[in-house]
């Protein structure tokens, strides 16, 4: 698979990514006036609203929404790299339908605790994933067989996940609110977890370059074509 980008796909992106900076500081403008950033930032007055709201909703928002794009782009490009697939990312593999299901019936059971539900939605993300390459094992990974069966088993998921939203809804509204994408913050909390998990993350997926790309060079177009050894053993 080429990693190399085109000159107009740089162009793009770093338009994408200017006309997003832009936006986000119009937003910003409109909420609180430029003027009164830095001490809304550091030392928010407890009098006025518009600082509070300035502090501890919009910037975690956004923050927020960086680390999470972030990290999802960077299991996105590992997913890519190591199955040679330009298709594969949590949400066409499955991946991100089974750790919402996972997070769905940990808070439907009223499991308490951050860590049980960040170890619920590990759990979903690895038996879906396990279920799809399960599925797809007996074509050798070809890549249209993944896709197709990653997209099979997150439809599936994602039913038994709305169904079980329509039937509890009143134990899982934030749930369902969750999932349509929302990401109102009210501190800083959610930030400050994020970013040392998606740092860690960073840090081993460079510590593990090498072997990844050895094996995406090596053994990731024979697996993900369905490529079969011609060569068979004789007798003597």
């Amino acid at each position: 698979m080429n990693t190399r980008l085109s000159p107009l796909a740089i162009i793009l992106l770093a338009g994408l990514l200017g006309v997003a900076f832009a936006l986000s500081i119009v937003n910003l403008n409109v909420a609180l006036p430029y003027a009164q950033w830095r001490q809304a930032l550091w030392q928010p007055d407890v009098d006025d609203i518009a600082q509070m709201l300035f502090h501890y909703s919009l910037l975690p928002r956004l923050a927020v929404a960086l680390l999470v794009g972030a990290g999802l782009g960077l299991v996105g490009v590992l997913f890519q790299q190591v199955l040679r697939n330009p298709l594969a990312e949590p949400t066409t593999l499955g991946v991100a339908t089974g750790a919402q299901l996972g997070i769905t019936v940990t808070t439907l059971w009223a499991i308490p605790g951050v860590l049980a539900s960040q170890f619920a939605a590990l759990a979903g993300a690895c038996l879906v994933g396990a279920l799809v390459f399960g599925v797809s094992w007996g074509k050798r990974l070809s890549p249209v067989t993944l896709i197709l069966a990653g997209l099979v088993v997150s439809l599936y998921c994602g039913a038994l996940n709305q169904l079980m939203v329509i039937f509890h809804h009143d134990q899982l509204q934030s749930m369902f609110l969750w999932s349509t994408g929302t990401l109102t913050q009210t501190d800083w909390s959610v930030a400050q977890r994020l970013w040392p998990q998606l740092l860690g993350g960073a840090i081993l997926t460079l510590l593990l370059l090498r072997p990844l790309t050895l094996m995406g060079s090596m053994t990731g177009w024979r697996v993900t074509s369905g490529w079969r050894c011609p060569w068979r053993a004789s007798a003597p």
